[in-house]
């Protein structure tokens, strides 16, 4: 149906637009054909590549608010869909994308070469764009579809991979500022400043400072802190660079929502019970593990204990820091050498109803917080040696990471509400503990081999990653779980 109205809606422009032709030469006493339109945009995907690549760049992301994600941007290329449940789409708790079908899991992300992970929530091998790159300072990002982008550093790009690209230092001295205010106590500010180029060597030093409620109620206190600074230094047909970055982030997740709890009442701006304590605890005690019959008790539309919990809050600590040199060899041939690490400290709350704090005590609630801590620490490098040799265009590469990961769950018991917006230490349960020793390797080559006049373009290549990771389950915990390593 809705095909059909658009073929006759289009059937009905061009009639009309031929027939404003023709009156106009009739008036004019010519034959004249009508003169050219000018088009908003016209998109071209993939010209020159032998898959599907779109790119956006900093012109973009100028018609969003400024401290949008990077991977938000996306949004705007057909084929991709971006969901997050805050407006500049930087709560990873509620973030996804998905590309053609695939999930943000199967995808695979760098930031100037460097491996951002699998983007998934709690990650273990990598870091959200919005927490890598201080959104001014994005340059772009390139989409490309499928399996072809051999030279990714990633073991999870199945279905595409998304490359961003950090801003260049100015060639001039200079310095920029922004202000951001708005709804929900919003407040931001952003201050970078460039050095100029100084006999080929540039650099700039950038900060950001944001805080913002929740947009629902109870409206809690969000932050983000971040510093960038990058260096470039060109000597004669060499560059070299290095990247620094830090991320300090807290922010109150969400409750979910469904189309049956809007049937029931609970409303688009349904969110957690604080700073309802009682109504929370209320609830808890309709757990089946803390059920008491005389003190179980819904409210407003809320008939089961997973429509909502008291509180929840990510905490993200990131220090990422990368050097790299692009070098000539010769008239043919280029050599990328790049080093990363990156650490980092998070912790997940989640005010659990059902698990007691204090069992068995007169101090006993229904509520205790269940915190998930994540430790990362990896070192890395890449290298990449192209050449061209006729209609070939060669490459082969390696990519080499260590990384040393760690998870916990815990559980802390609590005598009443309280703003969670710290790092929780001396937990009270112990669930578990796990410890991964993961070792990548990935070595790829590949030959771009252009045809008839460069109309025709044929890739071919291989790509053999090798990842062994060892998990150790660390002792003095209620739950064990699997040691040993496995090899992919």
């Amino acid at each position: 149906m809705q095909t059909r109205h658009l073929t006759i809606a289009v059937a009905i422009a061009l009639s009309a637009a031929a027939s404003a032709a023709s009156a106009s030469a009739a008036d004019t006493g010519t034959d004249a054909a009508p003169s050219a339109q000018t088009l908003d945009t016209i998109s071209v995907i993939g010209q020159g590549e032998t898959r599907q690549v779109q790119r956006i760049t900093s012109v973009d992301k100028q018609v969003l608010p400024p401290g949008t994600s990077g991977q938000k941007i996306l949004d705007r290329l057909p084929g991709v869909s971006v969901q997050s449940n805050d407006a500049f789409g930087a709560n990873e708790e509620s973030q996804t994308i998905s590309l053609r079908g695939f999930d943000k899991s199967r995808l695979g992300y760098t930031l100037d070469g460097i491996p951002l992970g699998d983007n998934s929530y709690g990650n273990y091998n990598g870091l959200s764009i919005a927490r890598a790159l201080i959104a001014e300072n994005l340059a772009g990002a390139e989409l490309s579809q499928g399996i072809g982008s051999l030279g990714v550093a990633s073991t999870s790009n199945l279905g595409g991979t998304i490359q961003y690209f950090s801003s260049d230092p100015s060639t001039e001295f200079g310095g920029r500022a922004s202000v951001t205010v708005g709804d929900d106590n919003q407040r931001r500010g952003y201050l970078r400043v460039d050095t100029g180029d100084l006999n080929g060597f540039s650099a700039y030093v950038s900060g950001v400072h944001q805080d913002q409620d929740m947009w629902a109620a109870p409206h809690q206190n969000q932050t983000t802190r971040q510093f960038n600074a990058k260096a470039v230094w060109n000597v004669g047909d060499h560059r070299f660079g290095a990247f620094v970055a830090t991320s300090r982030a807290s922010q109150a997740n969400y409750a979910y929502l469904s189309k049956d709890m809007l049937a029931r009442g609970l409303g688009w701006d349904w969110n957690i019970y604080a700073p309802d304590w009682d109504r929370a605890v209320a609830a808890a005690y309709c757990a089946p593990a803390t059920r008491d019959p005389a003190r179980c008790a819904y409210s407003g539309g809320v008939t089961s204990i997973d429509d909502a919990y008291y509180q929840s809050r990510a905490l993200r600590d990131d220090n990422l820091y990368s050097i790299d040199a692009d070098l000539r060899l010769g008239e043919q041939g280029r050599l990328k050498l790049l080093a990363y690490h990156h650490d980092n400290r998070g912790q997940g709350h989640w005010w659990a109803p059902g698990q007691p704090s204090y069992p068995g005590t007169d101090r006993m609630l229904p509520i205790s917080i269940r915190s998930t801590n994540y430790t990362i620490n990896r070192d890395g490098v890449t290298a990449a040696l192209s050449w061209t040799a006729g209609i070939h265009e060669l490459e082969a590469g390696l990519w080499y990471e260590q990384n040393d990961h760690n998870v916990s769950r815990n559980f802390y018991y609590i005598s009443g509400p309280f703003l969670d917006d710290l790092y929780l230490k001396n937990p009270d349960r112990l669930l578990f503990n796990q410890d991964y020793d993961i070792r990548t390797q990935q070595f790829y080559v590949q030959d771009r081999m252009r045809f008839l006049d460069q109309r025709l373009t044929v890739d071919v290549g291989i790509k053999s990653p090798n990842t062994r990771m060892r998990a150790t389950a660390r002792p003095g915990v209620e739950t064990r779980l699997a040691s040993g390593t496995l090899t992919a």
